[in-house]
């Protein structure tokens, strides 16, 4: 996942400054993430982020309308850097929901680090891997 430093630096600060588990959209072109809406839901707990799909599906649209391809969802951890069962669980359905998909990226953020995670099809089997991140 490459990945500018500034956006880098905002998605681990501005996660750092939220209490509960939250997330947001991430967002570019050319195989680069430039973009990212953070998805702070008042439904959210220090234990799971709730995404809030309506807001979410009017910013993908914002973004079409701007040539800015959807590349993946963040969210934080308040302590694990590996996925959950729910995570991954959520991956398998926007996938599947998804099948224009082909690659999409599922970073976690905890305690100021990045932890990118890529999803991707290989034939009919959905591969889930951690992904190395590229700071540019």
């Amino acid at each position: 996942m490459r990945i500018s430093v500034g956006l880098s630096k905002k998605l681990i600060d501005k996660c750092a400054e939220i209490s509960v588990e939250t997330g947001g959209l991430l967002g570019g072109r050319n195989g680069t993430v430039t973009h990212c809406f953070f998805d702070i839901n008042e439904a959210s707990s220090q234990c799971a982020y709730c995404i809030d799909a309506k807001k979410l599906n009017s910013v993908i649209e914002e973004w079409n309308k701007a040539g800015i391809d959807i590349m993946g969802i963040f969210h934080k951890h308040n302590s694990m850097h590996e996925l959950s069962s729910a995570d991954i669980e959520y991956i398998n359905s926007f996938m599947n929901t998804n099948p224009e998909v082909t690659e999409f990226f599922f970073p976690v953020i905890v305690s100021e680090k990045l932890f990118p995670y890529k999803a991707y099809r290989e034939g009919d089997r959905l591969i889930i891997i951690p992904e190395d991140v590229e700071i540019i």
